[in-house]
């Protein structure tokens, strides 16, 4: 039988939810104290700055800037009319120039969201005081230059949501001082270069949403200040390097949707920091490690739709004070559903153990779950062992927040509380 509240969430909803927020704020914070250090070295508009202006025109800056025009095809008014010799280059939009230290250099190209077409110039690279460079949400195209590999200055690259091909560019790792890139939502191919490991002050890789293949490079456990790695939707194979547990300033791990096999590694148990782990879609096999149910500073995490199997420890979850999202479903899972997993966790929201061979009854202390909103235990092997056995049911009236309830294809034999009958569709 199925008792269904019809709320219809997508695959991502979790990773969506949980993670988009959680990368953005870092994001931002990260560009925000970089660019108030920078506002504080650029000079006010004044008489004496165009005088400076004109004192130390940098002709190598402004023929790169307009070799990098040359090469779009389509560009709003304003990037048209104002990237001319009507103005000084510093000037022209979204672009930023460094003040007393190294008088007209760019140091920030910000194209951002401005329906821009065409390709990477290579000439890009010539602007060698470049800190930040921001072309996402456009429709550039073709491959990224490896001439940007002489960008040793930069510091944040966002190249997301166009349609660049070919590989990442193996140069990237001569950008020793890189903090953040993403090139997620685009169509490239190829391996991730192992090389990136020379950029020991990287704290996002975010490379989601491409078609690149091969492993996952063992060198990259060497990025010491990595907080979020996302490698989603890819097509990466192999096996989760045991060396990822060294990566000790890591928060979100996003491996999801590739084809990865072997085990998850217990070493993972050793990232005290994590808070998001995400595998689901993978090839993955073998039990869940004991101890990653010890990670007391988890708030997600999503093991759906691989081959685990084996049984919950009798204690998974007392140890997880934070945790807000279980989702195993799809896997090979048996045994019962241990009460601990929600005795001691207020804070959870999702729980997703269908499509599993779980066993035993229901366990009877859900309803203290106050911000449950979607428990889905269908397709398992669950029973009632006495005609009143779905009184589990009745502290679940507790849970006001609850949305979907789906318990359909069990052994579920017993008599319905009276306060459900009419909740039963």
């Amino acid at each position: 039988m199925a008792i269904t509240i019809p709320i219809i969430l997508g695959e991502d909803f979790f990773s969506m939810a949980q993670l988009q927020s959680v990368f953005l704020v870092f994001t931002t914070l990260i560009l925000q104290i970089s660019f108030d250090h920078v506002s504080s070295l650029i000079s006010p508009t004044s008489t004496s700055t165009i005088t400076t202006l004109s004192k130390h025109n940098n002709v190598t800056d402004r023929q790169a800037l307009l070799a990098f025009k040359a090469a779009i095809s389509a560009a709003p008014r304003e990037l048209v009319a104002f990237w001319n010799d009507s103005t000084h280059f510093c000037q022209w939009l979204g672009v930023t120039c460094s003040g007393r230290w190294h008088p007209q250099r760019v140091i920030s190209l910000n194209l951002s969201s401005l329906d821009l077409s065409g390709f990477m110039s290579p000439a890009i690279a010539n602007l060698t005081f470049l800190r930040m460079l921001d072309l996402s949400n456009n429709q550039f195209h073709g491959p990224i230059p490896q001439e940007i590999g002489r960008l040793s200055r930069l510091q944040h690259l966002n190249l997301s949501l166009n349609s660049l091909d070919g590989g990442i560019p193996v140069t990237l790792s001569q950008c020793s001082k890189l903090k953040v890139i993403s090139l997620t939502d685009n169509i490239l191919q190829g391996e991730l270069p192992p090389g990136l490991c020379n950029c020991v002050d990287l704290q996002i890789i975010n490379f989601k949403n491409n078609s690149l293949t091969g492993s996952i490079p063992p060198s990259f456990t060497n990025l010491s200040s990595l907080s979020f790695l996302f490698l989603n939707r890819n097509q990466l194979s192999g096996e989760i390097p045991p060396t990822m547990g060294n990566l000790h300033s890591l928060t979100t791990l996003d491996l999801s949707k590739n084809k990865l096999s072997g085990g998850i590694p217990s070493s993972l148990c050793k990232l005290s920091k994590l808070v998001q782990l995400i595998l689901f879609t993978n090839n993955l096999s073998g039990t869940i490690p004991t101890s990653l149910w010890n990670l007391s500073s988890l708030i997600g995490l999503d093991l759906a739709s691989n081959n685990l199997s084996g049984m919950l420890p009798p204690n998974a979850g007392q140890a997880l004070p934070l945790i807000e999202n279980i989702i195993l479903f799809e896997n090979q899972l048996h045994g019962p559903i241990p009460m601990s997993m929600f005795s001691n966790s207020s804070p959870l929201k999702y729980i997703e153990l269908a499509t599993n061979r779980f066993s035993g009854t229901v366990p009877t202390n859900l309803g203290s779950l106050q911000n449950l909103r979607i428990l889905t235990l269908f397709q398992n092997q669950l029973e009632c062992r006495e005609p009143d056995g779905f009184n589990f049911l009745t502290p679940l009236i507790n849970c006001t927040k609850l949305e979907v309830l789906q318990l359909d294809e069990n052994n579920l034999e017993c008599r319905l509380p009276n306060c459900w009958k009419e909740r039963v569709y």
